[in-house]
């Protein structure tokens, strides 16, 4: 499950709220937001592209080799 840390910044009439959220053991920061909903979906959105980059990239590494491996020498 993700953990949001929020905080609030500035004058309490005008808010700006920082968001950081931890998945599987790594922080990720999101954009200051003026609602603190919107600042943790901007560190849910990091979180989200960050790790589905790196799934991708170990999908497209796996592929690679197994390409390889079948190559016809």
């Amino acid at each position: 499950m993700p953990l949001y840390k929020t905080r609030s910044v500035g004058e309490s009439h005008l808010p700006t709220f920082s968001s950081t959220v931890e998945v599987e053991g790594e922080n990720f920061d999101g954009e200051n937001a003026k609602t603190k909903k919107l600042a943790e979906m901007n560190a849910a959105t990091v979180a989200w592209t960050t790790l589905n980059k790196c799934k991708l990239s170990k999908v497209s590494a796996y592929t690679s080799l197994s390409t390889r491996s079948q190559e016809v020498p």
